[in-house]
Order: C-alpha cells, then sequence, then structure tokens
C-alpha cells in the first residue's frame, strides 16, 4: 500500500474515533453543545439510513419544517379556451372625407350617440377665386362654340335633305311619263290591228276576194319584184331592232344611275344626321364636366361639413390639429347602430370555436354578470388560406347586455370583453396545483412532505388548466404537496 492511502485510512480513522466518542460528540466538548451535537448526529443517522433505503430522496435538516403544502387529490379537471373579444355591430359604416379640406372643428367624440344627419367635423377650404373665374370664361366659350358647331350641322343636314327630295320628286316624275308613252303605243298598235281585221271582214261580206282573181294576181307579181320586196323587209326589221336595243340600254344605264344618285343623296343625309347626333352628345358631354368642375370649385371655396349617413354610436374617431390638411378618402370615424351587437376575436389560431359552440361571455368589470352567446362565424375553418383568423360571438340574449348598461347601449361599447368556452371536463383523475410542479431538464418533479422531511419525486403529467394538472404516475392521492 502507498504512504498516500495509508496517511488516508489513518484521517479516516481519526475522524470516525473523534466524532462518535460520547455519541458522535467530538473530544472536550461538554454540556449543552454536547446535546446539541448529539441530536444533530442522531437526525443524521437517520436521514443516511432513509437515504440508502430510497435513492430518490432529498434530506433536508428537521429544523426546516415551516412549508405550505397542499393535498394531491381525486377530481375533475376542467379546461377553458379564453380570447379577449371586441363588441361591434352589424351595422357599421366608416365615415371618410368626401374631398380634401381643412380641418375646423370636430363636433362628435368618441363613444357619442349620433343622429343621422347631425355633424360630425367642419372643415375649410382655400380657393382661387381667379381659377373660378377662367373655369367660368371657358364654360362660356365652350358653350358658343358648342351652338354655332351644332346651327352649322343643322344647316348641312337641312340641305343634305333638300338634295334628296328634289332628286327622288325627278326621278318618280320621269317614270311617270315613260309609262304613259309605253301606254300610247300599245293603243296604236292595237288599232291598227283593230282596222285590218275589220277590212278582212269587209272583204268576206262583199265577195271581192275570190279564189280565182287571187290566183291571177299572184301570178302577176314575178319572182324578181317578190324578192326585192322581201328584202327591203328584212332591213327595216334589222333597223328597227337596232334601234329599239340601243334604247333599252340607254333607258336601263339611266336607270341604275339615277339609283346610285338617290343613293349617295341618301347616304348624304345619313351622314349629316350621325354628324350632328355626335356633336350633340360629345358637346354635351364636355360641357357637363367643365359645368361639374366650375360648381366643384365654387363649392370648395366654402366651408363645409361631414355629416353622420346613420344613426349610432361614434367610436375609433380620428382627431385632427386645427388647420391640418385632410385628404379626399381619409377615415374620419365609425358609426354603428346597436340593432344587433356582436362580438369579434382577431386570433391566430381559433380551433375551438366551432361554428355554433356555446360560449361564455364575460366583461372587463369585477361586478358584471356572465352572458351567453354562441360562435356564428369563424374564418379559420374556411381553409389554410385565410390571411386572418376572425371568428364572431352573438348573443343568446341582446336585451340582458342593455339591461346591464341600465338601457343605454354606450355604457356596454368601452368595456373590454373575454370569451371562455369549455375544452373537456375529466372526472376521477389524480390533480396536483400546478405550483407544485416543478421542471427539470425535460423531466417534471414535485417535493412531498413525509416524516418532516422533503422528498423529491418525479412525476409523469397528463392535462391542466391554469390551476391543476392531472398526475398520471408518480405520486398517490393524499400526498402532501411542498408549494415553496
Amino acid at each position: 500500500m502507498s504512504i498516500k492511502k495509508l496517511l488516508a485510512c489513518a484521517l479516516s480513522i481519526a475522524v470516525a474515533v473523534g466524532f462518535t466518542q460520547a455519541a458522535g460528540i467530538p473530544g472536550g466538548i461538554t454540556g449543552a453543545p454536547a446535546a446539541v451535537y448529539a441530536a444533530a448526529a442522531n437526525a443524521n443517522a437517520g436521514a443516511n439510513a432513509a437515504a440508502a433505503a430510497d435513492p430518490n430522496l432529498t434530506v433536508i435538516s428537521p429544523r426546516n419544517v415551516n412549508y405550505v403544502t397542499e393535498e394531491a387529490f381525486i377530481g375533475s379537471l376542467e379546461r377553458t379556451a379564453g380570447f379577449d373579444a371586441r363588441l361591434e355591430s352589424t351595422n357599421t359604416i366608416s365615415v371618410v372625407m368626401p374631398r380634401e379640406g381643412l380641418f375646423v372643428s370636430m363636433d362628435m367624440k368618441s363613444n357619442d350617440w349620433i343622429m343621422e344627419g347631425d355633424p360630425i367635423a367642419t372643415f375649410s377650404v382655400v380657393s382661387n377665386e381667379l381659377e373660378i373665374d377662367e373655369a367660368a370664361l371657358a364654360l362660356d366659350l365652350a358653350e358658343t362654340a358648342h351652338r354655332r358647331e351644332i346651327e352649322r350641322l343643322e344647316g348641312e343636314l337641312a340641305s343634305a335633305r333638300e338634295r334628296y327630295d328634289a332628286l327622288y320628286a325627278s326621278q318618280n316624275e320621269a317614270a311617270a311619263t315613260d309609262a304613259v308613252n309605253q301606254d300610247s303605243g300599245v293603243g296604236a298598235a292595237d288599232a291598227d290591228n283593230a282596222d285590218k281585221t275589220a277590212d278582212a271582214a269587209a272583204d268576206v261580206e262583199t265577195g271581192a276576194v275570190d279564189e280565182a282573181a287571187a290566183d291571177d294576181a299572184d301570178k302577176a307579181v314575178d319572182e324578181t319584184g317578190a324578192a326585192d320586196a322581201d328584202k327591203a323587209a328584212d332591213a327595216d326589221k334589222t333597223v328597227d331592232a337596232d334601234k329599239a336595243a340601243e334604247a333599252d340600254k340607254a333607258a336601263e344605264s339611266k336607270k341604275r344611275a339615277d339609283a346610285a344618285a338617290l343613293r349617295l343623296a341618301e347616304l348624304s343625309v345619313l351622314a349629316a344626321e350621325e354628324n350632328l347626333d355626335f356633336a350633340s352628345y360629345d358637346g354635351d358631354r364636355n360641357l357637363g364636366y367643365m359645368r361639374d368642375r366650375l360648381a366643384d370649385l365654387r363649392m370648395r371655396s366654402e366651408d363645409f361639413t361631414v355629416y353622420a349617413p346613420i344613426s349610432g354610436y361614434v367610436y375609433d374617431m380620428v382627431y385632427f390639429s386645427v388647420g391640418r390638411t385632410v385628404w379626399g378618402g381619409q377615415f374620419i370615424c365609425r358609426i354603428s347602430a346597436p340593432d344587433v351587437l356582436q362580438l369579434s376575436i382577431s386570433a391566430a389560431n381559433l380551433t375551438q370555436l366551432r361554428l355554433g359552440a356555446q360560449v361564455t361571455i364575460e366583461t372587463s368589470r369585477r361586478d358584471a354578470p356572465t352572458f351567453a352567446g354562441h360562435v356564428i362565424g369563424n374564418t379559420t375553418l374556411l381553409g389554410r388560406h385565410e390571411t386572418e383568423g376572425r371568428a364572431m360571438i352573438a348573443f343568446d340574449n341582446q336585451d340582458e347586455l342593455i339591461a346591464y348598461g341600465n338601457g343605454s347601449v354606450l355604457k356596454v361599447v368601452g368595456l373590454r370583453y373575454r370569451i371562455s368556452i369549455s375544452q373537456s371536463d375529466i372526472r376521477n383523475v389524480l390533480l396536483a396545483p400546478r405550483r407544485a410542479i416543478n421542471t427539470e431538464a425535460a423531466y417534471r418533479f414535485v417535493n412531498i412532505l413525509e416524516d418532516g422531511l422533503s422528498k423529491k419525486r418525479y412525476v409523469v403529467v397528463g392535462l391542466s388548466n391554469m390551476e391543476y394538472m392531472q398526475i398520471l404516475d408518480g405520486i398517490k392521492d393524499g400526498d402532501q404537496l411542498i408549494m415553496n
């Protein structure tokens, strides 16, 4: 054995002997101090024995016994989810600036009741009189030019209609004349045919024509004379046919030319009408723009007031500094009519608030009663692409809330509201106060008080609420849990 080990053994023996003499009292100590050391030695001996029997034990001196404890017990674990909510109305209108203006005064305060048509805020506008005069002069000149243009186009339309009417009348007159001439020619031909028929009838009646005379006459005509007569007749027929064809072609050409001229005259009338209609429309539109601009400039030259569009209570009001320029479209306030009140919740996770789920509504006042309500909308349930988590809560009996405000909606508008919903109710389980549960790395443990000693016990936990935690293993019912 080495020298170091021998020295260590000797030192251990000396210490053991010195502290075990006279019941563990060092040599030379007597009286009251000796009694104290004896009690400490006995306590340490008992603690060491207990530690040897149970390694999961923290030994605390018996004099540190002033603990605050609570028992682990068998009970019911009620879990609830809570959300902050805001009172809103289904009939809510945002009031915005109708046009640019300089802020003068606000005629309402937040949470005030306002009637439809009552003033909300007053604004002023510094106008440019020169700009108004220029706009008025431009409008006058435009009206004069428009009137002259309309008169010119009306004259062109009248001329086009006159040309068309004259051409139409002349063509109808010529057609009537041709019809009369054709009727006269047909009548003359009919008269000749009638005369020839009468002569033939007379010859038959008088018996002037007989077959023998006819034969002699035919023989008297020689062949040469007959041929010449036939040629002359054919030539006359050819000339007459050519003249008739040329006359027909000329008549047809004249007819087509007259129809084309009449159609052009008709198109000229239609074009003149279209030009007049477009000039009237375009001129009236431009003049309307100029009149509106002049009216707007004149209106901007005076102070104006923004009025309430509905009756209700005012909130989210924006207060401007006097003389500040407020642009058109700037938000001023919101007005809500109290016909139907509801609570709005905005949170990232609203999965507990299922549609139709019953909830408990609490206000920020300590003496306030709770109200019953139910979920009427939840955007979280619409899909993962919904960007805003929002839920709407309706009161089961809105009159109870109004009665709480002594009949005034204004008294419940400014309150803060909290929505509670029961998630689960677990019965007959071992429960421990949350303050008794400690954490060590990834493990949970409690300190129990047993035989005046604090003992560390690792536990397995389950569900929990704001006050208690379910214990699945590690302790038993009735164990005294150290709270401090």
